[in-house]
């Protein structure tokens, strides 16, 4: 249905084309007067048309700080488990498109609560949304290593949904970074594996969707068009997906249908709280009024990108702005307002070229602090598994001295039977013996201990029978 809308809505800005060149017409052929009072009726309605946008993004930002305020309260009271570890992600993907730097310090603060729970899932997304955060920060190197370690996690969860979004976030890397072959491989990779998922639960439109802006930013802007209209026939995917369109259809000189897509985009760019979307419509609609020869109305659109107060999140988009301003300016051979923005762009540059810089050192750091995290967590495992592996030995030890104690036992009590059987079969002889004065075996062990025991010999009991029998043997 979207799609048909789309379609639809295209189809009557091209209707009303043939209109706007009559009108066009009699205002290039009409009198001085004339001309200055249409141009003062479309500054009115300019400004009419930025008042209402301007309200409609004061209202929806005030929603969207209400909701991002309902997290942060129910964040401040929850427990250490799964459901403070959704909290942050979602706090982290409030913040992206707006607020980088917090939304990568709320994600990196998932990835260490979900690193405690062992939660492997949360592990992989809270490392892609970290990898999100730091890609409109432009720190693309740390960006592509965290949406590696995504994509394993994806791969060891057998989770073909979170294989195909990890493949997409390596995609999304390697389009910033200008590398559109390896940004379109990856994408090939999202989509095969999205083929093959049926769920309702998955989101095609957004697989569809980045593979169309990787078109558009390498210069084909036919499989722009074709991957981002199939994108929007499944689900609006609000001001991104529109600028897309719009830029596609601007590199194919469709004007018309380019300024339809900037135009339903910037109000969801201000619903939604993207102001890099915002910045980038700008600079898109810049260009079309530059390259259709209205300079005055690019200059505008170029400063309002200026303007936007995303200059740590998406210094790009700003210097994008200030170039072309230079060549505006340039091109009508004003020297001050040349000089003023091409000052404004050196500054951007240096700026770019300093955060790189501070960049390639933060990420030096941070990569140091990961490995010692790697390593105390190496080394916790070790021990864990050590005290594992002494608590079995100890209890196998433990089971061979139960087992020996146990064969000891048998072997006493086998032995014990085997000397009581003996002493019954002795007993008629031993009896037979007694009544013959002769001792017994029994008689010499008593004797044998006694002497042991260093007992004197005339209180052992028998010696002197014993005795005289045998001084009565040598005297026979």
């Amino acid at each position: 249905m979207s799609g048909r809308l789309c379609a639809t809505a295209i189809r009557v800005s091209r209707e009303l084309q043939p209109t706007q060149k009559p009108l066009a017409h009699a205002v290039g052929g009409a009198s001085h007067d004339g001309v200055r009072t249409i141009n003062y009726m479309i500054r009115r309605m300019r400004i009419f048309l930025l008042a209402i946008i301007f309200f409609l993004r004061g209202s929806f930002a005030n929603a969207q700080l209400a909701f991002i305020d309902s997290l942060k309260h129910q964040l401040d009271i929850a427990k250490e488990d799964t459901n403070k570890l959704e909290l942050l992600i979602r706090l982290s993907f409030n913040y992206t498109w707006s607020y980088a730097d917090t939304s990568f310090m709320y994600a990196k603060q998932a990835l260490e609560l979900a690193q405690k729970l062992n939660s492997g899932p949360g592990i992989a997304f809270a490392q892609g949304q970290m990898s999100s955060a730091l890609i409109t920060l432009g720190n693309y190197p740390l960006a592509l290593d965290y949406a590696f370690k995504a994509l394993q996690w994806a791969e060891k969860s057998g989770s073909a949904s979170d294989q195909s979004y990890a493949n997409l976030g390596i995609a999304m890397c390697y389009r910033e970074q200008g590398d559109y072959n390896s940004s379109l491989a990856y994408c090939r990779k999202a989509l095969a594996i999205a083929s093959t998922i049926q769920s309702a639960d998955f989101d095609h439109a957004t697989v569809l969707g980045v593979t169309a802006s990787v078109y558009e930013k390498n210069n084909q802007p036919d499989s722009a068009v074709a991957f981002g209209k199939k994108a929007y026939e499944l689900h609006d995917l609000g001001s991104g997906l529109r600028y897309v369109l719009g830029s596609a259809y601007s590199k194919r000189g469709s004007y018309d249908s380019a300024m339809f897509y900037f135009r339903a985009g910037l109000p969801e760019a201000v619903k939604n709280h993207t102001e890099i979307d915002l910045v980038d419509i700008y600079n898109g609609i810049a260009i079309i009024k530059q390259a259709t020869g209205d300079i005055d109305s690019a200059a505008w659109y170029a400063k309002k990108a200026l303007t936007e107060k995303v200059g740590r999140t998406y210094p790009l988009g700003l210097l994008r702005a200030a170039n072309m301003l230079v060549d505006l300016y340039q091109s009508q051979k004003n020297d001050d307002s040349t000089l003023k923005y091409l000052r404004i762009s050196i500054n951007l540059k240096d700026s770019l070229f300093n955060r790189e810089r501070t960049m390639a050192i933060q990420n030096l750091e941070f990569k140091e602090k990961e490995k010692q995290k790697e390593l105390e967590a190496s080394k916790l495992k070790y021990q864990s598994r050590l005290n594992i592996y002494m608590l079995l030995a100890g209890l196998l030890i433990l089971l061979i001295v139960a087992g020996g104690l146990w064969r000891r036992n048998i072997y006493k009590q086998r032995s014990y039977a085997l000397l009581h059987q003996q002493k019954e079969e002795r007993a008629p002889m031993d009896a037979r013996l007694a009544a013959e004065g002769v001792p017994t075996l029994a008689d010499h062990g008593r004797a044998a201990r006694l002497a042991d025991a260093e007992v004197p010999a005339h209180r052992l009991p028998g010696i002197e029978l014993l005795l005289s029998a045998e001084e009565s043997q040598d005297a026979g």
